[in-house]
């Protein structure tokens, strides 16, 4: 196979698009066939695991000081669910480089 790439990382870096690419035809065929999915009963399951993880996070980093985690995690599980959205109707879509400046706004507003 070496001989069809110009080096390793080349390699490296195409079995890398394509997995990721099959994986996300994979899981929109999923989506797809499974339809809409109605609202968690308790959305507390839905953000509370995201909140204990950025307090988890303050705290490994040494950050006191207030924050209204249920919110932040709110934000971020709105984020992921706009990145996921948008590749799903759009396949040409960076969703790497998107989820790339949401971890950014993470690390620079709340860690």
């Amino acid at each position: 196979m070496l001989y069809h790439f110009p080096s390793k990382q080349a390699l490296v870096e195409a079995a890398h698009a394509r997995v990721l690419s099959e994986l996300v035809e994979a899981v929109a065929s999923a989506v797809d066939a499974a339809g809409p999915a109605a609202a968690p009963a308790d959305s507390k399951a839905r953000w509370s695991s995201v909140a204990d993880l950025l307090s988890a996070a303050r705290a490994a980093r040494g950050i006191t000081g207030e924050t209204d985690l249920r919110s932040a995690a709110l934000v971020i599980g709105g984020g992921i669910d706009a990145i996921v959205s948008e590749s799903l109707s759009d396949p040409e879509y960076d969703a790497s480089a998107a989820a790339e400046v949401l971890v950014g706004v993470v690390e620079g507003g709340l860690l």
